[in-house]
């Protein structure tokens, strides 16, 4: 669903693959090859939200603003996973946001950086790129090359995914799921 907010439309490129229940709302802007997944949604209400291209929304993944504070900056070939929070902060090409991660306000992740699933970024925090960062707040393990990163970022766009972008704790994504 593309969704106008006071004076302002929607703009995604196409191609792009968007489930019936995404929703792109307001200020947003993607560029080619975005795909969201059920319930995803891009919340542009009072900031922009600007996608760059080949980025991955997962299920009911968030990418949303502070209103007229901060929007939500997302580079090319980003990959946040499901029920993951982009919060209205910059995240550079590259990334990999995990399952169930948020980054947070005015924080800024580094290109090419994977932060693991139920990890938490702090406002206003700046993590390099090129490393694995895990935990609340979420802190540099290691380093991370080309390779591992698409691979984790692969897992999460395919399903079943890596285990450090993926929680098999999450609640279920369509009712009865859990019956």
């Amino acid at each position: 669903m593309l969704i106008r907010y006071l004076d302002f439309t929607p703009s995604v490129a196409a191609p792009m693959d968007c489930a019936a229940t995404a929703a792109i709302i307001g200020r947003a802007v993607a560029g080619p090859g975005m795909v969201l997944r059920s319930y995803a949604t891009l919340r542009a209400d009072g900031e922009w939200v600007r996608v760059g291209a080949n980025a991955y929304f997962g299920e009911r993944a968030t990418a949303h603003i502070a209103d007229s504070t901060f929007p939500a900056v997302i580079g090319n070939d980003v990959t946040v996973g499901r029920f993951a929070l982009v919060h209205a902060c910059t995240v550079e090409d590259s990334v990999v946001v995990g399952d169930a991660a948020i980054v947070m306000d005015d924080a800024h992740v580094g290109a090419g950086a994977l932060i693991t699933a139920g990890s938490l970024v702090p406002p206003r925090n700046r993590l390099a790129g090129g490393w694995i960062y895990e935990g609340n707040p979420a802190t540099p393990v290691r380093e991370i090359g080309t390779e591992e990163r698409g691979a984790a970022a692969a897992g999460i766009r395919r399903r079943p995914a890596a285990a450090v972008g993926t929680a098999t704790d999450e609640p279920p994504l369509e009712r009865g799921d859990h019956e």
